[in-house]
Parts: structure tokens; sequence; C-alpha cells
């Protein structure tokens, strides 16, 4: 009977371990969640720091061309950035950096972030160039770690290294991501600088069905180093809208 017992948790144990999802699997899962060829955002910042809140509202549309994406940005608010915009073009390609320029109204002036840049603050929030960059999932290693419970919501963690491979270097030596089980798509992530130190949390909430597409409706950046954090809220979201390729080009900038 005991063997019996022992043969019968044996084949438990090797049953789970066959079905049980690898990292590098699971963040396949959370990157495949968004199914949408476009979509167009409004965005609510609140950057706050020593005290003090800055605000911005801003139009965002993104548009996927196969694994590449673009992106544009155009602040509406407040009056001393009003009409600045924000171009992204984003390539799959390990060895070729992503293409930003910001357009600056009151100079009348585009100018191009080198990739050296990319771990700048994005418009003196708490998030980076890099930060705002779709990241592919084969540029980085993915290891499971656990599954833990955060928030009542069971979740996988899940460790993440850049690799040493292509163009595609990060500012970060490692992060950290707990993905939920229901829906795929992250409660948080703490980042590590290239000492492993840690250095920055991404919280994740609001979580809304939009169009059949599970959404993340808003998302707090702390850093760490400077006490300071930023609320990024979706108020409205819309997918799949047919954008036009004219909108993503650089001589749209200055429109």
């Amino acid at each position: 009977m005991k063997k019996i017992v022992i043969m019968t948790f044996c084949l438990i144990f090797l049953a789970f371990n066959v079905w049980a999802l690898t990292g590098l699997e699971i963040i396949e899962k959370m990157d495949s969640v968004d199914i949408s060829d476009d979509s167009k955002s409004q965005l609510y910042m609140k950057i706050h720091k020593k005290g003090k809140i800055r605000e911005r509202r801003i139009i965002s549309f993104i548009k996927k061309y196969g694994d590449d994406e673009k992106l544009i940005m155009k602040f509406l608010s407040p009056a001393d950035i009003k009409g600045t915009m924000y171009l992204l073009w984003h390539y799959a390609e390990i060895y070729k950096n992503a293409d930003i320029w910001i357009f600056f109204p009151e100079s009348n002036l585009v100018r191009k972030i080198s990739a050296a840049k990319r771990k700048n603050r994005f418009m003196g929030s708490d998030f980076t160039h890099e930060d705002i960059e779709k990241r592919e999932v084969d540029y980085d290693e993915h290891k499971f770690i656990s599954e833990e419970v955060i928030d009542n919501i069971l979740c996988y963690k899940v460790e993440s290294v850049p690799t040493k491979d292509g163009n595609r270097a990060s500012q970060y030596g490692k992060w950290v991501t707990w993905v939920r089980k229901d829906y795929f798509l992250p409660i948080k992530i703490h980042f590590y600088d290239k000492n492993f130190q840690h250095i920055k949390i991404l919280e994740c909430s609001d979580y809304e069905k939009v169009q059949d597409i599970w959404t993340i409706k808003k998302m707090i950046m702390r850093d760490l180093r400077k006490d300071s954090y930023t609320e990024l809220i979706i108020e409205g979201i819309s997918y799949n809208l047919g954008l036009k390729d004219s909108l993503f080009d650089r001589s749209n900038l200055k429109r």
C-alpha cells in the first residue's frame, strides 16, 4: 500500500511539472494579450515629486506592423508643453535600435533621442524612454521563480535578464514580474540596476475588458532612489480603428 501511495504521489508530481508553464511561456502569454492592430488612448499623467504634483494630458496612437510598432503622442496640457509631440518607431530586430523623435513647439525643432539616452526620464516623469518602448520577449531570458498571491490574486513570478546579443541593451540588470494567472497581465514589476540594486517598482491595476482585450487602465511607476512616483491613467481607449500610416510619419510631428 505504501508503495502505491508513493507511486501515485510521484505521478502527480511529474504530471504537474509536465504541464507547468516555463518563464518564457508565461511572458509570451502576457505579450500576446493585446491582439489589436492599432489603438487610440486618452492618458492622464500625474507626477508626484517633493510634495508637488505636475499633470499632463496626452492623446496616444499605436499601430502594429507585424512585430514592429509605431507610437505617436501629443501633449494637450499643461500650457508649457502643449503641442509637444513624441514619435517612436519600434523594430523587433534585436540589432536595430528604436527611433525616437520629440517635437518642441516653442522652438519649432524636432530632436532625435539617441540610444544612449533611452534611460533618461520621459517628459519629466518616473518612466524612462525605455519604459515607454515595447520590449520583445526574445530580448531577454525568462526564469519562472514561483507562484505567489498578491492582493488575493494568484500570480506567476518570473525573473527576466537581458541577453548580451544585439543592440537592445537595457538600463536594468534584471526585473521581476508578477503576472496574474487569470488575465496574464502584470500586477507589479520590480526593476534592478546593473548592480542588482532594487531601484523602481511598477504597479498595475484597474483591469478592464475593452473590445474583448483585457486592458490595464492604471499604472504607477515608483522611483525608490528619488522618492517620487508617476501615475499613468487610461481615461479612454479604443482598438482596431484602421489608423492611417501617414499618422506616424515624421512630417506629422509639426502638425
